[in-house]
């Protein structure tokens, strides 16, 4: 385990018991607390035996509400419960699994950088993807994720990170100092909460970075297997948000309008692939009434 002292937050709704068993214990000495918000779950009960199954090596902080906040609420709660006793603090989704001595690495290199980009440093985001040879994968991570002047500037000294402009939630290390000082944004509820964050952490001038390796296994919402290939995707709901909040993000300048087409292509595309195109006039009206509603500022939990 680091030297440093490490908290953790994790917001279950619901959540794939026997996944969130392993990630639980893909924690064992690497942090030295975990706040569990629960937003309400059915399964309470299975999620409660999931934290007592085991002797961890750091200490459980449970605590359930009777309704579900949003995912920005309970990372905010949990902020609050871990109260500035971390050097840093880890938040994962209810499904992100940590490879083991990613913390550990990852805080090891961090050292390692110059004094500067050290001291500029918010968020390390623990990334879950290892991009392959593909054109359209390159692309697509220097036109959106990329933060190209700040890599350009100081080239040499990114060995382990790249400078980003936005990291997902699930595998966010913040500086505990951040943390406290900058708060979710409650109104989000859940999807784009992380960028953001992400947007006023940047226009602080503060950096992000992304390790270079692959640290954590992050599941995307729903799968369907379809000719020997699986496809992930979102449900409506979360389409909605989706779509509502970067309506929002749009309108206050918080989302480059490139990313935000290529948000939408992908997420609807992978719902019609797994669903059928005979969802496609639900999500049209869907797509129509989030829009609506995020330019408006009509934000909050969502009432179908």
């Amino acid at each position: 385990m680091t030297h440093c002292k490490i908290g953790g937050i994790i917001v279950t709704y619901n959540p794939d018991v026997r996944r969130f068993e392993k990630v639980v214990y893909s924690l064992d000495n690497q942090i030295n607390k975990l706040v569990v918000i629960d937003n309400g779950s059915i399964n309470i009960k299975e999620v409660l035996l999931a934290l007592k199954n085991d002797n961890h090596s750091f200490k459980i902080k449970f605590m359930g509400l009777k309704q579900n906040v949003g995912l920005a609420k309970g990372l905010n709660i949990g902020t609050k419960e871990l109260n500035g006793g971390c050097s840093w603090i880890l938040t994962l989704d209810q499904d992100t699994i940590v490879n083991k001595d990613a913390i550990k690495t990852t805080l090891e290199n961090y050292k390692k950088l110059n004094r500067q980009i050290e001291d500029k440093t918010a968020i390390i985001r623990l990334n879950h993807v290892k991009f392959g040879k593909r054109k359209i994968d390159r692309f697509v991570f220097n036109q959106i994720t990329l933060d190209k002047s700040e890599y350009e500037r100081r080239k040499g000294s990114y060995k382990n990170f790249l400078p980003v402009k936005c990291a997902i939630q699930s595998g966010m290390l913040i500086k505990s100092e951040i943390a406290h000082k900058f708060k979710f944004m409650n109104k989000l509820f859940i999807d784009q909460v992380d960028r953001e964050y992400s947007s006023r952490i940047k226009k602080a001038g503060y950096l992000i970075l992304e390790t270079r390796k692959k640290f954590v296994k992050h599941k995307l919402g729903s799968e369907k297997r379809m000719g020997g290939k699986i496809i992930h995707y979102e449900n409506k709901l979360r389409l909605f948000y989706f779509t509502r909040n970067s309506a929002y993000l749009i309108k206050n300048g918080q989302l480059p309008i490139f990313e935000y087409l290529f948000g939408v292509i992908f997420f609807y595309r992978r719902y019609l692939l797994a669903k059928g195109l005979s969802d496609l006039p639900t999500l049209i009206h869907i797509y129509i009434l989030a829009t609506l509603k995020g330019l408006k500022g009509q934000l909050g939990k969502f009432e179908p």
